[in-house]
């Protein structure tokens, strides 16, 4: 949350605001193998449907999607790292989410659908590259770091390439 907070160039609130958040939960049990530690320590308690379904999504990485379509309770999407479309059911699609964007995310099948628990991050086209390298090489700071700087505010520079700055 530390990590995140600070590329974002948030303040204090916004750190709060992650600490408590299922993005940062879902980065330390994917990411930061909190999930697999769960799993080992506590497997055998867990009622067989349950235990299968944790298994299963142990399986699932974390992966940057092209939404094909925005509807009011779902999101089919194009996984830009296996071609594989899906479509994500019970999700709040921002109004502003349209055809084309980049969506960084970890949807999770549960039966025969697919649900994002921990949500998804929208991703500017200029991070594409840099985002897909680092789902190629899970560190969870370095993710955490970089999808803190999609939550950056926008960078305003005139033809010069200087910065605008509000006075």
């Amino acid at each position: 949350a530390r990590d995140m907070g600070a590329a974002s160039g948030g303040g204090g609130g916004l750190l709060l605001d992650l600490i408590g958040s299922e993005l940062i939960a879902g980065v330390a049990l994917c990411e930061g193998g909190l999930g697999e530690s769960f799993l080992a320590e506590r497997d055998e308690f867990l009622p067989d449907d349950e235990a299968l379904l944790a298994a299963r999504w142990q399986l699932v990485e974390r992966s940057l999607f092209e939404v094909d379509e925005a509807g009011p309770t779902h999101l089919k999407l194009r996984d830009l790292r296996t071609g594989e479309r899906i479509t994500v059911t019970n999700t709040n699609a921002d109004s502003h989410t349209r055809r084309g964007h980049l969506m960084l995310g970890r949807p999770l099948p549960v039966g025969e659908t697919w649900r994002a628990f921990a949500g998804f991050v929208l991703v500017g086209g200029q991070l594409r590259d840099a985002m897909l390298d680092a789902l190629d090489h899970p560190d969870p700071f370095a993710l955490a770091r970089l999808m803190g700087g999609t939550l950056a505010p926008p960078r305003v520079q005139n033809t010069d390439g200087e910065l605008l700055e509000v006075h």
